[in-house]
């Protein structure tokens, strides 16, 4: 059993960085589409830990639209709507997502890869909050949810291996 050094303590989503849900651009306007900025959806959230590519990007144009929720580089992606939720990624670039996927900018002082390796090996527990809160397609982090994880002070090193660790003891596969 491995010591913990601090004891973890219980933090808003939302007190570890700015949280932000993305949306989709008219697609009657197909001037928004083109190949500059990834989009993600929850059908590209497979591919490991970082996004490299997806299905559809966005045009200078639709981001300009969606400047708002810009997702800078380590932005942490959640899935949170339908059968796809708990789904965890990382932008590798600027990027935006749609409406089914919450992202969260970590704060300067909180680590993005432990912020990822927190959320990894919770999918079963975002999918019984969901059902808790009673929804039929549920959105998460709209409702204040509390997740046990220390924040992850940027360099701390092994804060990120002990979070991976426990992701790969709960046989989660995204690394």
């Amino acid at each position: 059993m491995m010591n913990r050094v601090k004891k973890w303590a219980e933090v808003r989503v939302g007190d570890l960085g700015q949280v932000f849900t993305g949306r989709t651009p008219s697609t009657k306007c197909p001037e928004y589409f083109g190949n500059t900025f990834f989009f993600i959806t929850p059908g590209d959230m497979h591919q490991g830990k970082h996004i490299h590519a997806t299905e559809r990007s966005l045009s200078s144009s639709g981001a300009i639209l969606l400047r708002r929720i810009q997702l800078p580089p380590k932005s942490v992606c959640v899935s949170c709507i339908g059968w796809q939720m708990g789904e965890v990624v990382m932008t590798s670039a600027t990027s935006f997502t749609n409406q089914q996927i919450n992202s969260i900018v970590p704060r300067d002082d909180v680590d993005a890869d432990f912020l990822y390796y927190c959320f990894v090996p919770r999918k079963q527990e975002l999918l019984s909050l969901a059902s808790a809160i009673g929804v039929r397609t549920p959105i998460l982090f709209s409702c204040g949810q509390e997740f046990a994880c220390e924040k992850g002070e940027k360099g701390s090193d092994s804060l990120v291996r002990r979070a991976a660790f426990q992701c790969s003891e709960s046989g989660d596969r995204q690394f």
